[in-house]
């Protein structure tokens, strides 16, 4: 009977240990570095999903994905079993972007709330869009912006800028016809 509950006790504390080294507890945070900015993707809201156009006539974002590599892995699972559930450890980005270095500009004039904006002007202070910077640039054009905007019906290029804390600066650019 003691060697069954010695058995037993080993048994239990090897299962607590590969819990515990399957979860986040004993892991440091993985580090990441932000290396490049992917072509930047124009995308029309429907009404199931985000699909890539050249045409815009309605609500849509603009995406740009970052490329990175792991610069600090966190240490290795040394679980004794595979896990049964879903579980996401942190990680952090070394050289994220600088949100106040973000820039969007069109390289034509347009007019937005009976105002006429200038090309090359920043428009990410207009009502209407939201942005983030994160694991990539996400814009987002919402229906009070495509109300007050007025464009002529032809090609549009979106120029997007964005650097990293470390200095590393991107530029991208891509068209569409602009028919609202």
């Amino acid at each position: 009977m003691k060697t069954l509950f010695k058995v037993s006790l080993v048994l239990l504390l090897i299962s607590l240990y590969s819990i515990l080294m399957e979860s986040c507890i004993c892991r440091d945070v993985d580090e990441y570095k932000i290396v490049d900015l992917n072509d930047l993707k124009i995308r029309q809201v429907s009404e199931l999903d985000l699909l890539e156009v050249d045409t815009i006539n309605g609500i849509f974002t603009l995406q740009a994905l970052a490329e990175m590599e792991i610069v600090a892995a966190a240490i290795p699972n040394l679980s004794l079993m595979s896990s049964a559930y879903a579980l996401s450890c942190d990680y952090e980005t070394v050289n994220p972007f600088v949100e106040s270095s973000l820039r969007l500009s069109f390289d034509k004039d347009f007019t937005f709330d009976n105002q006429i904006i200038p090309a090359n002007s920043n428009i990410l202070e207009l009502e209407g869009l939201d942005y983030q910077a994160y694991e990539g640039v996400s814009v987002y054009f919402y229906e009070d912006f495509i109300n007050k905007a007025d464009f002529d019906n032809t090609e549009y290029i979106f120029k997007m800028t964005v650097e990293t804390e470390d200095g590393l600066s991107f530029v991208l650019e891509n068209g569409v016809v602009m028919d609202l």
